[in-house]
């Protein structure tokens, strides 16, 4: 019997076409037009070495040294005349003349001669910090205090990630969590086929001597794994022919997906159970599903940062913010506690959601059919 309903119901999801289009077509649409917008956004803030003409370099050979060794700039050592040519033309971002009072020449404002700018202010600053303390206390240059001054005390900690490092890959990631959780928009379906007062079918469904934890188990995994395949689908379309990096661990991305799928389409049917009209059923999982969507990043990644500072507690009980920081976690740090934790809540979502159906579904009495 558990096959014959499952068999029954894969087909009728199979023969809705409305319902294929929101599965199959519209996250393959939303994440080619999520592309075509965000393909190029990060190309402009990948670092260059800023292109600088240093003058009179050997009237200050320990700054063009640090200059060197921050590895910021490409240096061309020239004179006046050839360094403004350069400027001029474009080839040069600014021109340090390190002669005396360095000077910076610019022809526009921008983030390369910023860095410039704070460089050489910052060199200047120590160095006149320096000479200042000598030419009061020349006595300190036969202590330790030039190696001293040199020393910087860092204030944070390295922590090792992956090298993937496209932060628009949250809109990707809300996409395939509101895609995986709106599975609970065809629970609705499931539940009514029991609720007598609801359907032909339901009612005749009651007076079968089918047990109605077999019957509600056999149409709810259907559901869930029929979502799971399209939204494994949506998943592999991102992958493999928008050429999207998600990082390492595939397997545990699948993993993360189908808890997702299976959370949804739980909480879907736990709606359901306690709203009568099919219509007002839509509105509000779709509404939650939306909500969902947008805390966790879909429409503005800044919000979903924002509500990790100031509402934490609320990322923690948003089920589609437990898969995009599901995702996310595995994208920048690989396997680790943050991801498993996600993985948990999300169990515990789904878990809960069929416990609460099920116990609703099999109290529910009816005095005729």
């Amino acid at each position: 019997m558990f096959f014959h309903i499952f068999k029954y119901r894969l087909l009728m999801m199979l023969r809705d076409k409305q319902n294929l289009f929101w599965l199959i077509l519209f996250p393959i649409i939303m994440s080619t037009f999520f592309y075509m917008a965000f393909t190029n956004v990060l190309a402009g803030e990948t670092f260059q070495k800023i292109n600088v003409a240093i003058v009179n370099e050997t009237d200050n050979q320990d700054f063009v040294k640090m200059l060197k060794e921050t590895d910021l700039c490409n240096i061309t050592s020239t004179n006046q005349e050839a360094a403004t040519k350069m400027l001029n033309e474009g080839k040069v971002s600014g021109v340090i003349d390190v002669k005396g009072n360095m000077q910076l020449a610019v022809t526009q404002n921008g983030i390369n001669q910023s860095i410039l700018k704070n460089v050489l202010d910052a060199y200047n600053q120590v160095t006149a910090t320096i000479n200042g303390v000598i030419e009061k206390n020349p006595e300190v240059l036969k202590t330790n205090f030039l190696k001293e001054i040199n020393v910087r005390e860092p204030y944070t900690q390295n922590k090792p990630i992956g090298t993937a490092t496209n932060t628009t890959v949250i809109f990707f990631y809300a996409l395939i969590a509101m895609s995986s959780l709106m599975g609970g928009t065809q629970a609705i379906v499931d539940i009514e086929m029991l609720q007598a007062d609801q359907t032909a079918t339901a009612a005749r469904v009651n007076v079968a001597p089918t047990h109605k934890l077999k019957a509600l188990t056999s149409s709810l995994s259907c559901t869930v794994l029929f979502h799971f395949a399209f939204v494994l689908l949506s998943l592999v379309f991102m992958k493999f022919v928008l050429g999207l990096d998600f990082g390492k661990g595939m397997g545990y991305i699948i993993l993360l997906v189908f808890v997702g799928c299976f959370t949804g389409v739980m909480l879907g049917a736990m709606m359901s159970v306690f709203i009568k009209k099919t219509g007002f059923k839509v509105g509000v999982i779709v509404s939650f599903t939306m909500l969902g969507s947008f805390l966790a990043g879909m429409m503005a990644v800044n919000i979903k940062y924002w509500v990790q500072q100031t509402m934490p507690i609320l990322s923690y009980i948003n089920p589609l913010n437990l898969v995009t920081d599901g995702l996310y976690s595995l994208y920048y740090y690989g396997i680790n506690e943050r991801y498993f934790i996600n993985l948990a809540i999300l169990v515990v979502f789904g878990v809960l959601g069929c416990g609460v159906t099920y116990f609703k579904v099999r109290r529910q009495k009816y005095a005729s059919l």
